[in-house]
């Protein structure tokens, strides 16, 4: 989401070579999103907070590998 953007473009300014690694949260989407409507990121976070489960450091998804030389 938008806020994963704004940390990987800090990253890249501060250094060269970074490494970013996320743990997830799991939750249930029972309904559409419609992503066209500028507050998606809010309601599904809010959702992720109240409804779903994040995961310990055992569960980690997202591994992104900056490397700008």
């Amino acid at each position: 989401m938008d806020d994963f953007r704004r940390a990987f473009e800090r990253a890249r300014a501060w250094r060269e070579q970074s490494l970013f690694v996320a743990r997830r949260w799991d939750v249930d989407i029972t309904e559409p999103i419609n992503f066209r409507n500028a507050g998606w990121t809010d309601r599904l976070r809010g959702l992720a907070r109240t409804r779903g489960v994040q995961r310990d450091e055992f569960w980690i998804d997202l591994f992104l590998w900056i490397c700008l030389r």
